[in-house]
Parts: structure tokens; sequence; C-alpha cells
């Protein structure tokens, strides 16, 4: 368990990560990086940490359990990745060598950083912190540079192999990571801290959050109530299973086999955006799947 109350000029908020795998979620320059590095104490903060019920916040760095990857490896570029595993290991033989072959690294075992791509020594950092055995993992963007399909893999092999007593904590600014890996959400806005969420039921709760989960506008429904609009949650015409029915004519394009390109006006205004295939056509009108009332009003940072 990871409790956080920290009260900087950069960052500030409380939360309590019991288990699982939380992503932390922010535009660039939000405050996700300040807060990963006052947990590990690599910077100085009015911040208290508690790992397990016990305060680590006046222990240096090195003696935290807790293991920092950051985007770009701090790793030592005179040893081999063989050398830097066994420089901090603290985990079993057999987990060791379970990672190094989820990671790809076998037949880079012996090779120092500078003999490695940007991706390899991304995996080979996220190695040693794994060697380390800690309580508490951070990823800072740390898988940023692994392609797409090494990628997808290593977080479908930490879903089945990271403890599921030790928190797992992961920076991102792209909401479909946080969306594909998280299982829980804590999102950051100019340094604040707001409450976390499941991921299944997550609301974003300003206006940046919802731009950054793809909400595109917001309309009012026939019954007078102010609703999100989300590509996703689109259905053109007014059929009755919508939540939300919203007057104007929607005009749908198909552009390839998975996307659409949808306009609606209403009011005199026009919106455009992609998203799912769907018939092409003019609609009188269109449905939201789910109602999104924000509690917060969008045009106070104007529209995008």
């Amino acid at each position: 368990m990871l409790n956080v109350q920290v009260s900087s000029p950069r960052v500030r908020g409380v939360f309590c990560a019991a288990s699982g795998r939380i992503a932390v979620v922010g535009l660039s320059g939000s405050g996700k990086t300040s807060l990963f590095r006052l947990i590990t104490g690599l910077d100085a903060g009015q911040v208290q940490v508690e790992v397990d019920n016990q305060n680590v916040s006046q222990w240096p760095p090195y003696h935290r359990p807790i293991a920092f990857v950051p985007q770009r490896p701090s790793l030592v570029p005179h040893k081999t990745i063989a050398e830097q595993v066994m420089w901090v290991q603290r985990a079993r033989d057999d987990v060791i060598r379970e990672w190094r072959s989820i990671l790809a690294l076998e037949h880079l075992w012996h090779r120092c950083p500078p003999e490695l791509s940007g991706g390899e020594q991304q995996r080979a950092a996220l190695l040693r912190a794994i060697a380390a055995d800690p309580r508490i993992l951070l990823l800072d963007e740390a898988l940023s540079n692994v392609d797409r399909p090494h990628r997808h893999a290593i977080w479908d092999a930490i879903a089945q192999h990271w403890p599921d007593d030790r928190p797992l904590l992961f920076s991102t600014h792209e909401w479909d990571e946080a969306e594909a890996y998280a299982e829980t959400i804590l999102y950051v806005e100019s340094g604040v801290l707001y409450p976390l969420q499941p991921r299944s039921h997550v609301t974003p709760v300003t206006p940046s959050m919802a731009r950054l989960m793809g909400y595109v506008a917001a309309l009012r429904d026939r019954a007078g109530r102010t609703v999100l609009l989300h590509p996703r949650l689109v259905r053109p015409g007014l059929p009755p299973d919508g939540q939300a029915h919203i007057h104007g004519t929607l005009t749908v394009t198909a552009v390839s086999p998975l996307t659409a390109r949808y306009q609606f006006e209403s009011d005199g205004k026009t919106w455009t955006w992609n998203g799912p295939p769907s018939p092409g056509g003019i609609y009188d009108g269109m449905s939201l799947a789910e109602s999104v009332v924000p509690t917060f009003d969008w045009a106070e940072e104007g529209a995008r």
C-alpha cells in the first residue's frame, strides 16, 4: 500500500494506492514526473510517503522500497545488463530469468547501454527495477521508446505476473494507454492531484481532462441537459436506445474501413470529428449511447 500527501509548489494533493496498476494521467508539464520524484525522495518537498503503513519520508532514495524507472534510462554506461541486474538483485533467480525472457533481453545480456537502442535500454532499465524486488514500482513513460507489439506484450506480462499486493504506478499523457493498461486512474492537472477513479467508471473532472479523454464538444440534448460528446458514443439518427437525443443534422462520410468522418450542425454551429465506422449518409439528429453530464463549464477554457 502506498499513501502519499504532498504540498509543494509543483504538486499538491493526497492519494492512497492499495494495489494494482494505477495510471497517472495528465498533459505534458502537469506534474507527473515531479510527483514520482517526490515519492522516491529524488526531489525535496513537503511530502509524506507511507509504504505498508511505514513512514519512509525521511529515508534516502536508495533505502526506500520503491523502484523508479524514468523515461530516459539511468543505466550505468560501462556495466552490462547482467552486471547491473546482479548489482541490485534482491528478487529470486527464477523471477529474473522469467522477466529476462519476457523483456526479450537474453541476446543482449552481456551488452553495455551504448550498444543498445532506446527501446532496449528502457527494457533493461525495467528489468533492473524488477530485480530490486520493490514494494512499489513507478514507471515514468518508461516504455515510450518500445515498439507497440513489444509494449503490448510487456503490459500483458505485467498484468499477469506483477504481484497483486504491490502497487504499480505509470505516467502517461495518452488516454488510450491509461485505458488499456490501468485499473485505476489518477488525473493530474497544473500540479493538482484529483481523486482516484476506477477505469471502468471514469468521468472527466475538468475541460482539459475531457479533451484528453477524447470528448470533442458539449451540447444540449432534447431534455435541456448539457452533455459531453464523445465519438465512441455517437449513434446516427435518433434511435430509441440512446440516452441523450440531440437535434441537428449529422453527415457521416466513410474515410477507411476503420474510420468515418462526422459533421454535426445545430443552431448555426458546426462540429467535426473522426469516429468509428458507420453507414454514410445524412441523419436527422443523433443520440449518445451514454449521457455524460459535466460538472464544469466546458467553455471556460475556450473551444479547441
